[in-house]
């Protein structure tokens, strides 16, 4: 999740090592979306992760495609010989 805001106020709780933070939040323009996008999905391959494995999809709200269903297996001798009687 990306967000852009300006912390508006600081508040102490009863943990000392805790801080509340007020944020007021913006909304970002078309082009910064865009930018972000851009970043996020590396449509240009700009950035080299070692995790390259991962598919990049072009629309990212689309459900992933279902895997591809293997090629059957070839006939046996023995199918095909049913097959022939058969006819």
């Amino acid at each position: 999740i990306v967000t852009l805001g300006v912390v508006v106020n600081i508040s102490k709780t009863a943990d000392e090592r805790v801080s509340r933070y007020h944020i007021m939040f913006t909304r970002i323009g078309t082009q910064s979306k865009n930018n972000i996008l851009l970043y996020v999905y590396n449509i240009f391959g700009e950035r080299e992760d070692e995790d390259v494995r991962r598919p990049v999809r072009s629309n990212p709200q689309a459900p992933p495609k279902a895997p591809e269903k293997p090629d059957p297996a070839p006939p046996s001798p023995q199918t095909e010989k049913v097959a022939r009687e058969q006819d």
